[in-house]
């Protein structure tokens, strides 16, 4: 007699995907389950569509992941949990048979679950098809030592959930905590490429970024890595263009980077400019008296100071170059740009702030063009959006 399965759905906002998706489930070779859906407040009609579909519906308000999880799965009458994204959809009627029979049969050797192969679509972005393809891969394997499990094509036990619930305020990669504590318990889990499922966006979501940060940070607060520090090795110069500033302008300037010098932000200063009057406490700096207008551009003279600096023997990973003209500035930003420069592997970062506007786009005569090529963008990012570029506040 088949074993009873729940599956548990979270969702938020996912009325287009669920439509799809109780299609495929009604299909599906393997009939003994029910569905639970635990809905994120949803001002769709993700719910209306659920219940007309005969799920079970679990409302959460403050949404943690596991926490969903765990609702759904305190919710099941199964003997079997499916975990299933609400934008995943099973690529074959025997999908949720291959789960099962692939949980059934190494549970008797300690399994205590399975996750599926998820596949990218036409429509996904090519990082995620990047993601997937390589993260998925055509061989199963058992996982011993590694905890890697993701929960949107996976079946576990329901008496190891119980054992092992999911952690309730982990923001990110519940799934993987889960695992980790259940291999220290002595189980498995096994990957089975079969039991496939068409996942749109990818394992990490075209790289959102709040969706990154927050993964890290639970990555650093599990201790699933080592972050090994290697920041403190790079030397860095600050070269300041003064454009004959005032006393005081070119004093508040000073104060600012001494005091990010002496956090270990930069390890020489370097002043470029005419009558530059330097304040006491500041004999730490480099004084270039430059003999040529420092206005405009600042950066039609980084031969020249490169070649000061090199006759000085001075040799540095980074420059720094600001200017007098902005005053007031917080430390913390030129650390948060320096960090940003850093992960990304930038050539060049630079302060800018962002403004938008409405365009109308004119010829000669005055008459709107409309075929001219447009850049597009989606409803997530601020349209119309202009970049201004504050180089002298800081440039790296």
């Amino acid at each position: 007699m088949e074993k009873k399965v729940t599956i548990i759905v979270r969702s938020k906002n996912e009325a287009h995907w669920l439509r799809h998706l109780f299609r495929f489930l009604k299909v599906q070779t393997y009939k003994n389950f029910e569905v639970v859906l635990v809905d994120n407040l949803s001002s769709d009609e993700s719910v209306e569509i659920a219940k007309a579909n005969s799920a079970n519906v679990v409302l959460i308000k403050e949404y943690r992941p596991g926490r969903a999880l765990n609702l759904g799965c305190q919710e099941s009458s199964g003997d079997y949990l499916v975990l299933l994204s609400a934008h995943c959809l099973p690529v074959e009627k025997t999908w949720l048979e291959i789960l099962v029979s692939e949980l059934e049969k190494f549970s008797k050797e300690g399994c205590a679950g399975v996750f599926g192969r998820q596949v990218p679509t036409d429509i996904s972005s090519e990082q995620a098809v990047r993601d997937l393809t390589i993260t998925f891969g055509p061989e199963a394997r058992n996982q011993y030592i590694d905890p890697f499990f993701h929960n949107a094509n996976a079946i576990i036990l329901k008496s190891i959930w119980e054992k092992i619930p999911f952690d309730d305020h982990a923001t990110n990669i519940e799934d993987r905590i889960w695992a980790a504590q259940v291999l220290k318990m002595g189980h498995f889990i096994r990957y089975s490429p079969a039991p496939a499922v068409a996942h749109y966006h990818g394992i990490h979501q075209d790289n959102l970024s709040s969706r990154m940060i927050s993964t890290a940070n639970v990555v650093r607060h599990y201790n699933f890595t080592d972050l090994i520090p290697i920041k403190h090795l790079f030397e860095n110069v600050c070269i300041v263009f003064s454009n004959n500033a005032s006393e005081e302008i070119l004093k508040n300037t000073i104060q600012v980077i001494s005091e990010a010098k002496r956090q270990g932000l930069f390890k020489y200063i370097v002043l470029v400019g005419l009558n530059n009057t330097l304040p006491d406490g500041a004999d730490t700096f480099i004084d270039l008296k430059y003999e040529k207008s420092t206005e405009g551009s600042y950066f039609y003279l980084a031969p020249e100071i490169k070649n000061f600096l090199k006759s000085n023997r001075i040799v540095f990973d980074n420059a720094f170059i600001l200017d007098t003209s902005y005053i007031n500035r917080k430390i913390s930003t030129l650390h948060e740009m320096y960090s940003e420069f850093l992960k990304i592997d930038a050539d060049v970062v630079m302060a800018s702030y962002r403004e938008t506007r409405n365009y109308l786009i004119v010829s000669k005569n005055s008459t709107a063009v409309a075929d001219r090529q447009f850049l597009f963008s989606s409803q997530n990012q601020s349209t119309n959006t202009l970049m201004i570029k504050c180089a002298g506040f800081c440039t790296i």
